[in-house]
């Protein structure tokens, strides 16, 4: 006579087993989304320090700063290859005394956020990044 053994999870098991995948996935999907918001703002950062980077050589060549109008403006005027499909577009004005701006408009897909920028002067110092 053989005997016949049920070998399954019991309902509890299971329940735990989903509890626990449930805790995961809640821990992890707003670090990802967070991860994914700091990448973007690390690419504004780059591509402002990349900007103020080539304004310097340019004074230095032509004698004064250079204003743009959008990012392929930059890209001609101060000889950068920055990307035309990116998440920001790149501007950089006078702001008077000396100061210019270099702001970068996002034009991605994320409501959290909407640009940023950051000052450089005359002297060579830059302000810190904002980000709003």
């Amino acid at each position: 006579m053989e005997i016949s053994v049920n070998k399954s999870f019991t309902f509890l098991e299971v329940l735990v087993v989903i509890l626990i995948i449930f805790t995961i996935i809640f821990i992890a999907i707003p670090q990802y989304i967070q991860s994914i918001k700091n990448a973007i703002l690390r690419e504004a950062s780059a591509g402002i320090d990349l900007i103020i980077s080539a304004e310097k050589i340019y004074k230095v060549d032509i004698g004064s700063y250079c204003a743009c109008s959008s990012t392929q403006d930059c890209n001609s005027k101060l000889g950068l290859k920055l990307p035309l499909t990116a998440n920001w577009n790149y501007t950089v004005t006078s702001i008077g005394g000396g100061a210019w701006r270099v702001n970068a408009q996002y034009i991605g897909n994320r409501s959290d956020i909407n640009r940023c920028y950051k000052d450089f002067y005359s002297n060579g110092n830059t302000s810190s990044l904002i980000c709003n």
